[in-house]
């Protein structure tokens, strides 16, 4: 009797075995699944992170561009005079242009001699007022 107890216990034993075996194949199946899903999830990001990259440089570039365009029109055709010929013509008032820097009007016609007319003067302030409703606003601030 000693020997049915021993081999139904090694039969017990040899059938567990079996049963892990299979369920060792199945969780080993499903992790190659998951590890398969991972490195397509991994190729998928890296893929994204390399088309955001180029789509961050792409909107880098265009904010640039958009930028020195932007620039460009303010620099020349912003507030300039709706009857200047060429965009970097400076306005005139009577015949005087707006020096901001040094704070005054001037004339200059060819064979006489300069006209110097400083903003705080009366004359000045006259002239200021003329030439920022001529030009909108758009020069000498």
């Amino acid at each position: 009797m000693a020997t049915s107890g021993s081999e139904q216990h090694r039969r017990n034993i040899e059938s567990q075995l079996r049963d892990l075996a299979r369920e060792l194949e199945e969780l080993r199946r499903r992790r190659r699944l998951v590890e398969d899903l991972l490195h397509q999830s991994e190729g998928r990001v890296a893929e994204a992170r390399r088309q955001l990259g180029i789509l961050d440089q792409t909107i880098e570039n265009r904010q640039g561009q958009v930028r020195s365009l932007e620039n460009e029109r303010q620099h020349y055709f912003e507030g300039a005079p709706t009857h200047s010929p060429a965009p970097r013509a400076l306005p005139t008032v009577e015949g005087f242009t707006y020096d901001a820097r040094l704070q005054e009007f001037r004339k200059m016609v060819y064979g006489q001699l300069p006209e110097f007319v400083p903003l705080d003067s009366p004359r000045g302030r006259q002239l200021y007022a003329a030439f920022v409703q001529k030009t909108r606003g758009g020069w000498g601030h």
